[in-house]
Order: structure tokens, then sequence, then C-alpha cells
């Protein structure tokens, strides 16, 4: 029997992906149907999941800078 990594980070679905960037799923999905910029994911299967370390590094790049 494999147990994961006490450090292995837990992944998130789209679900979780949205509460965190305070957007309904709906928005998700569209915005990657037009090829908008949103955090690198990875499919399990059909559904889409995120690394949280992904998601925060692509918030960081789309800071904006101040004028």
């Amino acid at each position: 029997m494999t147990t994961a990594s006490p450090t292995a980070e837990r992944v998130w679905d789209i679900h979780r992906l949205a509460e965190e960037l305070g957007v309904a799923t709906a928005t998700i999905y569209r915005m990657r149907s037009e090829g908008a910029s949103l955090p690198r994911a990875f499919k399990i299967g059909q559904q889409l999941r995120w690394r949280p370390a992904d998601v925060a590094a692509w918030m960081e790049s789309q800071l904006e800078e101040a004028k």
C-alpha cells in the first residue's frame, strides 16, 4: 500500500478554484473556452484539477503595475 507524502499538496477541483478566485464555475469554463489566461490545469479522467502552487503563481503573474 502506498500513502501520500506528508508534503504532497492537495489539488483543487473547479469548485474550489472558483471559490478561491471569487467567480462562478461557469466563468472559469467560459474563460477556458475563450482561451483566456487561467492557471495551468490538468485532467484526471474528464475532471479538471489545479495545484494551489500553480494558482498562486498565476495570480502573481496577473498583478498590474501601479500607475
